[in-house]
């Protein structure tokens, strides 16, 4: 073909699927021959492949771009969703959240789209229809980004956020993120303090694209491909201009002192050094602060300690949980004992309670408050205790 039209200068081939080219390329024809076609071709050609990874380095450094065209992200396809939604009445915010879905692309809303009309589908009828076409497509394609996630009881209240540091460093996290400088920010303290929901919070408040990185994400059983995970996942991030949250980073970035196996210190070594080079803001949260390894804290900028709630925080939650006014002189003295208890506890109470609609559930609720805040009680050894005289 390239022979047929060597003559022809306004020509151009468009090659689909053509990483079965090159993997059949040892078994129909010599590796050097289609190296000398790609390289002297006279007729313009674009290759296109959904499998990048079945190309030898050989073949890849032969073309003079090589572009990748990622998923488009659901805002720039609003305009072709609502051309293709016309006349099956999708409700505006049902259509906003749509768009939110992970690899959604214009195809999968037009066949969507299509199917529903044809079923003569319209309002809530045709977005189930619209879903269940989107979400089976994306299954069977191993692209349905559904983990699970844990929903609040209560909404964030950063009022209610204890933090050790101060007013000074807020104010300072809060003009790097306005910035958009590559601020890094850990986070640390005990479970239920609003780590996570913090660094969400502030993601919402200055308008960044967070990305929450779990351990699933990064840890393969395979050596030195957890190290690959590591490098795409920062570098899609700074791509896309996405900010980073490393969840439970301590599961990851423990004490190299601690760890014995080599390919585990070369894990340690690849996020370190994604996270110094990141030029967005990452965030990681962790409840045990003292296994991170000493070179982790040297890399951040910030070091945030979220503590329990104190007892004028611990009164209000209570109120708010449970909807009262005024609370006992009781209640209050036995609030104002409970110095371990967190926000995440008041959002256990806030579900006990959707499990007892009925009923005077006061009582229930400061019992709870009192069994959490005792499993936080330091453990104490059993046996004796000797004094000195």
């Amino acid at each position: 073909m390239q022979g047929m039209l060597a003559n022809h200068p306004t020509s151009m081939f468009v090659v689909d699927e053509c990483e079965s080219i090159f993997l059949d390329s040892d078994q129909y024809f010599a590796k050097d021959t289609l190296h000398r076609l790609m390289e002297s071709n006279p007729v313009p050609c674009i290759w296109i492949t959904n499998h990048v990874m079945c190309l030898e380095s050989s073949f890849i450094r032969r073309f003079k771009i090589v572009q990748e065209v990622g998923a488009i992200e659901g805002k720039y396809i609003k305009p072709l969703a609502k051309q293709a939604f016309k006349g099956l009445r999708l409700k505006q915010p049902y259509i906003d959240n749509l768009l939110t879905t992970a690899n959604i692309t214009p195809s999968h809303i037009g066949n969507a789209a299509h199917v529903a009309k044809t079923m003569g589908r319209t309002g809530q009828s045709a977005e189930l229809v619209v879903s269940g076409v989107i979400q089976n497509t994306l299954k069977a394609a191993s692209l349905l980004d559904a983990p699970l996630r844990y929903t609040s009881e209560m909404p964030f209240d950063v009022s209610l956020l204890n933090i050790k540091q101060g007013k000074e460093t807020v104010k300072q996290i809060a003009t790097a993120l306005t910035n958009h400088a590559p601020v890094r920010i850990l986070l640390s303290g005990e479970p239920g303090t609003g780590k996570t929901a913090y660094a969400h919070y502030l993601s919402q408040l200055y308008d960044l694209e967070l990305v929450s990185v779990r351990c699933s994400d990064i840890l393969s059983k395979y050596i030195g491909e957890s190290e690959t995970n590591i490098a795409n996942i920062f570098h899609d991030a700074q791509q896309r201009g996405n900010a980073l949250l490393l969840d439970e980073v301590d599961s990851i970035l423990v004490s190299r002192e601690r760890v014995t196996e080599q390919h585990n210190i070369q894990l340690i070594n690849e996020l370190l050094t994604q996270i110094e080079c990141f030029e967005q803001p990452v965030f990681a949260a962790t409840n045990y602060a003292t296994l991170l390894d000493k070179a982790v804290l040297r890399r951040f900028d910030f070091k945030i300690e979220a503590l329990c709630l104190t007892h004028e925080q611990r009164i209000t939650l209570f109120k708010r949980v449970l909807s009262l006014k005024q609370l006992t002189q009781l209640e209050q003295h036995q609030l104002s004992t409970l110095t371990q208890l967190t926000a995440g506890d008041f959002a256990i109470v806030a579900r006990r309670m959707r499990f007892q609609p009925d009923g005077d559930f006061r009582q229930q609720a400061l019992a709870l408050l009192i069994e959490e805040n005792r499993h936080k009680q330091p453990n104490h050894p059993i046996g004796f205790v000797s004094k000195p005289h």
